[in-house]
């Protein structure tokens, strides 16, 4: 009798704690896999906003205008000659390098076009400048003040260059295409997640490979040296304002550079991202950045 009775307790116990433990040993609500599909439409929304900022921040000047101005303002620089030969000179050699490279993007694609402006468009700006401080006869204002300005954005212009030649990227209409998939919620829906990531590739590539606070560095030194008239005793009112205006010039647009890259439409992309929650990731194919986020498809 006793052992009946322990066996029929034995089996109560085991009817009651084999429930509990399969419940225990369940996995979570909480502890599923994150919602992929949900992770996709939110990355391609941030996608569809950033690479439409990256388009605006590529779009160029029509060609021709660039090859006329150009070739009109080395024609000047050659006419200045004979009655100045430091202006002549200077504003003749900054116009011609900028007419050959108009000219020359003129018979290329959209993306050469994009590169060669990006890289000498204060070219001629800086050359001007410089021209004023090059000049046979300086009276109007001190040669330092146009001189600095002049020289950090021809330095700019050098380094804008080198990072046009350096940067490597998907082509700019391949990119327009791709926006083109991720304008509406359908039709982000409808993309694959290995298409949202190709897409985000493309995108990465748009960053330049030097860093802005390198770009800006010439016209903040050069503003550096524009200012020095101003704060010489020596100097008149009117050499002062001179310093202080291109001073500012050169301040105000190293500053505007260097703040720009930083929040560029990739680095703001990938900020959007992290606040998100989704996480940066090495990636091979990515030459520009080095990296490239990827979340949980």
């Amino acid at each position: 009798m006793s052992l009946r009775l322990g066996l029929v307790f034995a089996g109560i116990l085991v009817a009651v704690a084999f429930p509990a433990t399969a419940r225990a040993t369940a996995p979570l609500l909480d502890e599923r896999a994150p919602d992929a599909e949900g992770d996709k439409r939110e990355r391609a929304a941030l996608l569809d906003l950033h690479v439409g900022d990256e388009l605006f921040r590529d779009e160029h000047l029509p060609p021709l205008p660039g090859v006329v101005l150009s070739w009109v303002g080395t024609a000047g620089g050659v006419f200045l000659i004979p009655a100045d030969k430091g202006l002549g000179i200077t504003w003749t050699s900054t116009f011609a390098i900028t007419a050959v490279a108009n000219t020359a993007a003129a018979f290329g694609d959209e993306d050469a076009q994009v590169e060669e402006q990006q890289a000498i468009g204060f070219l001629p700006m800086g050359g001007m400048a410089l021209g004023l401080a090059f000049a046979d006869r300086q009276t109007l204002m001190p040669r330092l003040a146009p001189g600095g300005a002049g020289a950090g954005l021809v330095g700019f212009s050098a380094l804008s260059a080198l990072n046009m030649l350096l940067w490597r990227h998907a082509p700019i209409a391949r990119l327009r295409a791709d926006r083109a998939r991720l304008r509406t919620p359908e039709q982000r829906a409808a993309l694959s997640p290995a298409e949202v990531a190709q897409i985000e590739r493309d995108f990465l590539t748009f960053e330049r490979p030097i860093p802005g606070w390198a770009l800006a560095l010439p016209l903040l030194v050069g503003g550096s040296v524009s200012l020095i008239p101003a704060f010489e005793r020596s100097s008149s009112a009117g050499d002062r304002g001179w310093s202080v205006c291109y001073g500012s010039v050169a301040f105000l647009l190293g500053i505007g550079i260097a703040v720009g890259a930083e929040y560029s439409p990739p680095n703001a992309y990938i900020s959007d991202l992290q606040r998100v929650g989704l996480h940066l990731t090495p990636l091979a194919s990515r030459d520009a950045l080095g990296v490239s986020v990827s979340g949980e498809f």
